[in-house]
């Protein structure tokens, strides 16, 4: 088919604007075809296309399928601006048809893997309306970008994307819901992520309030402690954070908890004599106060069943 240019698409979109849309036409399909058409365009044209995609979305839904993987298309563009542009409306899409929200979120999400900042900042902030939307999709669309295959930092700026959306209190605390599937899919990636961002997780999930106040569950019943407690202690980096990220998890736990008191009992008999041989001064020195610090924490806030 014949490219579609700029100044062909202002012709579509100026007969579009003076005609009834609220009836099934067939001329007016045939113009927002050519629209679609406009995301092989040139670069003016795609951002063009995008625009006016969502634009005259809500009145060709029997051409929505066309049109929404056009938009997917122009996210993967090679010219930066035609993806902005893209990424710029998905929301949109949503807000006119809310079960298209799913695929947007996902596609969102995946583009997290973005090294350009522009984009990654425009894709964040169509998450956010994304979330308002469909705040389930868009959980299990950052959850995704948590597995063991992706990259750590990508995974690292989905957690911290999944941290603002908890932040939207007005709603997740309404909803316990969502709250729940949250900790679901917390469970799932929990013993993949690295310490410091379990350490990250942990934090977020202590904000949502079915694990706050009195009546609050035990966030160790949720997530699991991945820590091999039968193995001996190394002295080393990787060690020390994984100990300390379950400390962690353990003392700011709501209820006490039989983990808490089989990593209380594996510290005293097998790391505690592993840290008092080191010489000092270690690289590792702060490592090693904070675990006495957690274990004091852990024991005096009473979270272990034999205390």
């Amino acid at each position: 088919p014949e490219m579609v240019n700029v100044d062909r698409l202002y012709q579509i979109a100026d007969t579009l604007d003076k005609a009834d849309l609220s009836s099934p036409s067939p001329a007016n399909d045939a113009l927002y075809e050519e629209i679609i058409l406009g995301a092989k365009g040139a670069s003016e044209s795609k951002q063009l296309t995008a625009q006016m995609l969502s634009r005259y979305y809500r009145f060709f839904p029997q051409l929505a399928p066309k049109a929404i993987e056009s938009l997917f298309d122009l996210c993967e563009d090679e010219d930066t601006r035609a993806r902005v542009a893209a990424i710029r409306v998905l929301p949109g899409i949503c807000k006119e048809n809310p079960s298209d929200a799913p695929r947007v979120a996902d596609i969102l999400g995946q583009l997290l893997h973005t090294d350009r900042v522009l984009e990654l900042d425009q894709a964040k902030a169509a998450l956010n309306i994304v979330f308002r939307i469909d705040p389930k999709s868009t959980v299990d669309a950052l959850f995704d970008q948590m597995s063991p295959e992706v990259d750590t930092n990508v995974r690292l700026i989905a957690i911290v994307v999944l941290k603002d959306k908890i932040k939207m209190t007005d709603i997740v605390n309404k909803n316990v819901e969502l709250q729940n599937h949250i900790a679901e899919r917390a469970k799932q990636v929990h013993g993949h992520l690295d310490p410091a961002h379990a350490s990250i997780l942990i934090q977020l999930m202590h904000s949502l309030p079915v694990f706050n106040g009195p009546k609050a569950k035990s966030l160790t019943s949720v997530l699991d402690i991945h820590f091999n407690l039968e193995a001996d202690f190394e002295f080393n980096v990787a060690s020390l954070s994984a100990l300390l990220n379950n400390v962690d998890l353990l003392a700011s736990d709501a209820q006490p908890s039989e983990a808490a008191s089989q990593i209380l009992s594996y510290v005293i008999n097998k790391v505690l004599p592993v840290l008092d041989a080191q010489k000092s001064p270690s690289a590792l020195d702060n490592e090693r106060v904070r675990v006495y610090q957690g274990m004091a924490d852990l024991a005096l806030a009473g979270k272990a069943d034999d205390i």
